[in-house]
């Protein structure tokens, strides 16, 4: 960012980015400023000059950056070692602690408890069996920021070994008083109706009637249906109007049952809720239970390796501005900063606002302005702490609204009209629909700025969508969205449209591959035009273990640390032998028969065979680099980039205090989705991008396939 701020201003200082410096004086013009072009070309001249002179005041940071250095400040006072390392990989941080809370098992006869409740949960809904990777998801619920408000409580309060017993017992009791109240009251009114020798047949309704309700609140507590609350109003309306014991039913209903169950309805309604909780914290108790102790044995862990983690910075800064003075905590880091852009402000945090609020009004207070950007319709990122109510409401609540001026940017200078005129249209559309259906204004009010005006090519642009309908074939939305996506990077080229400026929007790296994979099958298809490329790209979506020669690592890896993995040999013949065939025609079933006796040596090369036990007490990395020669890896062109990746992941994984050859088996299966291979800029060829990746970038084509959201 500071280099693309430098190579403006240097533009604009000789004349160049007329483009650029055409809008900004167009801008100034609808603010009453007349701004010529010399004038211009002088300020950023000037500008350019008073930071090159004072570049070390000129400072473009993330806030998680700037908060850090603040920390660094701090570390005696806060109790933190001066060279702490501040650690930006949770997931790393997650895998240790859990496999440590495991290691506590036997020791531990609450946590056993817990893990016990928490497995046959899992099991009971059909869900993965493997707890530990089930308890790695179950703890990133302590990454939120909503958590992160009250989890000194909840360690407050956990500290008392019998507090889950004392907890559990009180919640017991509030439920059972209620169900005894309930419970016994329905029972003896089934009693009386039994004692007057009634049936449900005696009732008007009959399994949806008043007989059904009370037999029901003798085993449950709920509140009556519609049916039966209007039915419970009028006495007459209880028997059934062909019943012989009619007059029975009228007359105990009038005097008796009627007030009876009108009053234990009364009850209900006042204790619902509370059932309701209760019965709802009793039966996730063991959350309760593992949150506390995974939260204590993670701060134990932070502590004993002097560690930060970079997702706690905003919560430690926070604290330490509610003991400390805020003045006297920026100016210890040398904050010498008057003015502030703070840009995207849309998925700012409300801890991290927290913190950056009291450096905002301490400008303010000395007259210094500063600037905020964001656009709450582009908050993407709530699912990691993003507030979007702050910039949509709050901002003015904090800062006194005397104080602020909102400048719209209703322009847009980067799309051509039609694209423009289609947002329009239907982000209008969008947020009336919403509204309606929810019933809240919010959807309006998010979207009330929507409305664009177009600056550029006013009559170019395109957008098209097509509709697939349902069909009785057994193909999938999937596959015939998959099916029309190579005719349509034809038409594009046909129209001399190179293949960098095509990107293909997605939400997930899964759906990201499918796309990879159908280009690559259908690039090798008779259907593939000659004059037509099909190249696609993307950092997100290329996965390191997609290619042949890291599969055969991965193989040859799981035989070393276990000989007699079925699994793995079939899985390394039939890989080893796809790159390096010792046969003109293979017979895979051969190779897979062959895989379970001692066959499986013609297979392989030799030097694998006979030196495995040498391999297997290799450090990682090494091994690795060994296994390469040995499968002559290296000579697999087109998948060295592959296996360069894989072999830095080695690398990183290698520096850990856990690097045997187990623990890397055991940390791939958990992470191998998240690794792909990283691709350099300006490759001609089509990118697939997630959507959150996407955001700030421009491409002249964009395919959205899966367009199927709910």
């Amino acid at each position: 960012m500071k280099d693309r701020i430098l190579r403006y201003l240097s533009d604009f200082a000789k004349g160049e980015s007329q483009d650029l410096a055409e809008e900004i004086i167009r801008e100034e013009a609808k603010e009453g400023v007349v701004l010529k072009p010399a004038d211009l070309r002088k300020r950023s001249e000037e500008v350019l000059t008073l930071l090159l002179h004072r570049y070390a005041e000129f400072s473009v940071s993330t806030i998680d950056a700037f908060f850090q250095r603040i920390i660094r400040s701090f570390t005696r006072e806060t109790g933190l070692l001066g060279n702490f390392r501040l650690e930006v990989d949770n997931a790393f941080v997650m895998e240790e602690v859990i496999d440590i809370l495991v290691s506590q098992l036997s020791a531990n006869a609450d946590l056993r408890g817990w893990l016990l409740e928490f497995s046959m949960e899992k099991l009971t809904d059909g869900k993965d069996w493997d707890v530990r990777k089930a308890l790695l998801e179950f703890a990133q619920k302590i990454e939120k920021e909503d958590f992160k408000a009250i989890e000194e409580s909840v360690l407050h309060v956990t500290e008392d070994k019998s507090f889950f017993r004392s907890f559990r017992k009180r919640l017991n009791d509030q439920r059972n008083a209620i169900e005894k109240t309930v419970f016994g009251q329905a029972e003896q009114l089934m009693n009386e109706i039994g004692a007057q020798q009634l049936t449900s047949d005696d009732f008007s309704g009959k399994s949806t009637g008043i007989y059904s309700y009370i037999k029901k609140l003798s085993r449950e507590v709920i509140l009556p249906s519609n049916t039966v609350s209007e039915i419970l109003l009028h006495a007459d309306k209880w028997p059934h109007k062909s019943s012989p014991r009619f007059q029975v039913v009228l007359t105990q209903a009038k005097n008796k049952w009627q007030p009876q169950l009108s009053e234990l309805v009364s009850y209900i309604e006042q204790n619902l809720e509370l059932y309701h909780s209760v019965s709802a914290v009793i039966r996730n108790m063991y959350s309760f239970g593992l949150i506390s102790d995974i939260l204590r044995t993670q701060r134990k862990y932070l502590s004993d390796e002097n560690l930060m983690l970079l997702s706690d910075a905003s919560q430690f800064l926070n604290k330490l501005m509610n003991e400390q003075d805020t003045s006297f905590i920026y100016e210890k880091v040398g904050s010498f900063y008057r003015h502030f852009l703070l840009d995207e402000f849309q998925d700012t945090s409300g801890l991290q606002w927290k913190n950056l609020l009291p450096l905002i009004q301490n400008g303010l207070a000395q007259n210094y302005s500063s600037l905020i950007v964001g656009d709450v319709k582009q908050s993407i990122y709530r699912w990691r702490g993003g507030d979007l109510s702050i910039l949509q409401s709050q901002l003015q609540k904090d800062i006194h609204p005397s104080l602020t001026a909102t400048h719209e940017l209703d322009t847009n200078y980067r799309s051509d009209g039609a694209v423009v005129t289609f947002n329009n249209h239907f982000f209008q559309s969008a947020a009336e629909i919403i509204a309606a259906q929810s019933e809240s204004v919010f959807a309006k009010e998010a979207y009330r700025e929507a409305e664009q005006k177009v600056a550029v090519n006013p009559d170019q642009g395109f957008v098209r969508i097509q509709f697939l309908e349902e069909e009785d074939d057994e193909d999938s939305f999937l596959d015939r969205s998959l099916a029309r996506l190579p005719r349509l990077i034809e038409e594009l080229q046909e129209k001399g449209v190179p293949l960098k400026d095509i990107a293909f929007l997605v939400r997930t790296n899964r759906e990201g591959q499918q796309i990879a994979n159908r280009f690559m099958e259908y690039r090798a298809s008779a259907e593939a035009i000659e004059n037509c490329r099909y190249d696609v790209v993307s950092n997100e979506s290329l996965m390191v273990d997609r290619a042949s020669c890291v599969l055969v690592l991965l193989s040859a890896l799981r035989l070393l640390e276990d000989a007699n993995h079925q699994i793995a040999r079939a899985h390394l013949a039939y890989e080893y032998q796809k790159l390096w065939p010792t046969q003109a025609f293979i017979d895979w079933n051969e190779i897979f028969t062959d895989s379970k006796t001692t066959a499986f040596n013609k297979w392989m090369p030799s030097a694998f065979m006979q030196q495995r036990e040498r391999l297997a007490a290799l450090p990682l990395f090494e091994m690795v680099e060994n296994l390469i020669q040995i499968f002559n890896l290296g000579s697999v062109g087109e998948e060295v980039i592959y296996l360069q990746s894989f072999q830095d992941i080695i690398q990183e994984f290698s520096q850990r205090e856990k690097n045997d050859l187990t623990s890397f088996l055991a940390w791939w299966e958990l992470n191998r989705e998240k690794k792909s291979i990283q691709v350099a800029g300006g490759v001609d060829a089509a990118q697939i991008i997630t959507i959150h990746k996407a955001k700030g970038l421009q491409f002249k084509y964009v395919i959205i396939p899966f367009l199927d959201w709910e």
